[in-house]
């Protein structure tokens, strides 16, 4: 009877969430315009943005654009690192150079990280003159550290013993620990650490410590902490605190006794602590073993114990059905030293489902993984519209989720294509991109283009995150993505060809960055998981 009860107060609340979203006044609905001229919150620069950004504490945005009227006093070209402060009137230009905190470096930044409070931006640069006193000569991009308190720079990627000397290779940012101490990316440079050995003519990973100013080489060859493997190494994610570094490599050599014979990458786990490379994407029953196809796309929980990954390889679960002749959707324990199958067919954990399948994000706890896929079988329900759907795995049950589904049924996927995004907090909340017109009850999407949505968990509802102003839900006259998701899941970051998301002036043609408050709906109690304390007065 308890189920059932709560059953019925899940519908109860869908269907009165529903009806407040389309009833809800806008200024219970806030969306802000992120990438706006200097002094003007309602007019967008001159120049587009990324279509990415990061998003920290649910207040802090790091993005590039190549705007050149977002900060006052601005001197330089496009194409710079800006942070943009929910509770501050100003952005403030992150890619600065020495003693101006108003003229941008001297050549395109890109790709920012930020820490988990905001304080630390980590970028990718091919500006020579961000660090005084600094000697770049290899006309490449090379990876920089900006305190937000200070407003100082540094250089990570610097050649062994000489700090503000820039490495002798190309270096690009790829994650950086939650109190900005540790910055990871990858480089082709081969003087990063003294006394190292570097032959494959290839990226390797690398750590930065901001504390010790030390670099370390991640992708190393078993019993050589300075020698890199025989292949490239790339795409590394870290866990919180830099303990743990997942990272795709085409070496042959990082494990003891590996055998690896797929001539393909493979997914890999440094520890910072042993100094230890321990291979994730193995054969079931043979840790040292790697699968018999290629692996990518990692992503990493917040403790270090749990790796989400992309494999073509058929023989990673022990008595695994996979006949789709797709990339699957994995995940790895570092305790267990098992992978899991994740894009699995209803009732079968080991049986792949039909169609190919791609994790975007593990939680914080490991426990949910978030993906795409086009297989029609990953849920008992209806999908017919031949393209990518969202889904949300649970790994206490196995079981899956769909999240990207028609209003009318949780079980019948949306009419267009859709691919998560984000994960908030405990998966309670989802952010994905979608060009389906059936998500959301009453909602009218003429644009025929994407749109940004909020998926709740607990009653199943998506919300329509790039909307007009007007108090219908209406999608924007323009293509729109979400980017991310803040900390606490209540407050989503947009990027956006419409004109309309906010009543003010945008006359640059291109793309720019929203920040949209979601707090009011869940502002109830609800976050504590009373579903009873919802109730239809909130705006």
């Amino acid at each position: 009877m308890t189920h059932g009860r709560g059953a019925r107060r899940r519908t109860s609340r869908a269907a009165t969430l529903a009806a407040a979203l389309l009833a809800g006044t806008a200024g219970a609905q806030t969306t802000r315009l992120v990438s706006h001229v200097a002094g003007a919150p309602d007019t967008a620069g001159n120049g587009a943005a990324a279509a990415t950004a990061a998003f920290a504490a649910g207040r802090y945005v790091a993005f590039e654009s190549s705007a050149t009227d977002l900060v006052a006093g601005y001197s330089g070209s496009g194409g710079q690192i800006y942070l943009w402060d929910r509770d501050a009137p100003t952005l403030r230009l992150v890619s600065h150079v020495p003693g101006s905190a108003t003229a941008g470096g001297a050549g395109p930044s890109l790709a920012p990280r930020v820490s988990a409070e905001g304080r630390y931006v980590v970028f990718t640069s091919e500006a020579p003159d961000l660090i005084a006193g600094g000697s770049d000569g290899n006309a490449l991009d090379d990876v920089f550290l900006w305190d937000r308190l200070s407003g100082d720079l540094r250089l990570a990627s610097r050649a062994a013993g000489a700090p503000a000397t820039a490495a002798n290779g190309e270096s690009f940012a790829s994650a950086i620990s939650a109190d900005g101490r540790h910055v990871v990316f990858d480089s082709t440079a081969t003087d990063l650490v003294a006394a190292g050995s570097d032959t494959n003519a290839s990226e390797d990973v690398f750590q930065w410590d901001r504390t010790t100013g030390a670099v370390t080489l991640i992708s190393h060859v078993s019993g050589g902490a300075t020698q890199t493997g025989d292949g490239k190494s790339r795409f590394a994610v870290a866990s919180a605190d830099g303990g743990h570094v997942a990272f795709v490599s085409e070496a042959t050599d990082l494990i003891a006794g590996a055998a690896d014979t797929n001539d393909a990458p493979d997914i890999f786990l440094w520890s910072r602590d042993t100094g230890a490379v321990t291979l994730v994407s193995h054969v079931a029953g043979a840790p040292t073993t790697t699968g018999n196809g290629g692996c990518g796309k990692p992503s990493i929980s917040a403790d270090g114990r749990f790796v989400a990954f992309v494999a073509d390889a058929t023989d990673l679960i022990s008595g695994g059905t996979d006949t789709n002749g797709e990339s699957d959707a994995f995940l790895w324990g570092r305790e267990s030293g098992l992978v899991r199958l994740v894009s699995h067919v209803p009732g079968s954990p080991t049986t792949a489902a039909s169609g190919i399948s791609v994790p975007v994000q593990v939680s914080d706890d490991g426990r949910w993984v978030i993906l795409f896929s086009g297989a029609a079988d990953l849920v008992a329900g209806v999908d017919a519209n031949g393209a990518d759907d969202a889904f949300l795995w649970d790994g206490d049950d196995g079981s899956v989720r769909l999240i990207s589904h028609a209003a009318a049924s949780g079980t019948t996927a949306g009419n267009g294509s859709s691919r998560p995004v984000a994960l908030g907090p405990e998966a309670r909340y989802v952010a994905l991109t979608s060009d389906a017109t059936d998500l959301v009850t009453g909602a009218t999407d003429a644009n025929s283009a994407n749109d940004a949505f909020l998926w709740e968990q607990a009653s199943g509802t998506l919300v329509l995150v790039s909307r007009t102003p007007a108090p219908a839900a209406t999608a924007g006259n323009g293509s729109s993505a979400a980017t991310a998701v803040g900390g606490d899941g209540r407050a989503v970051v947009v990027a956006s060809l419409a004109t309309d998301l906010v009543a003010g002036t945008d006359l640059n043609g291109g793309r720019d960055l929203f920040w949209r408050d979601l707090s009011w709906l869940f502002s109830d109690g609800f976050e504590s998981g009373d579903w009873t304390a919802w109730s239809a007065t909130v705006p």
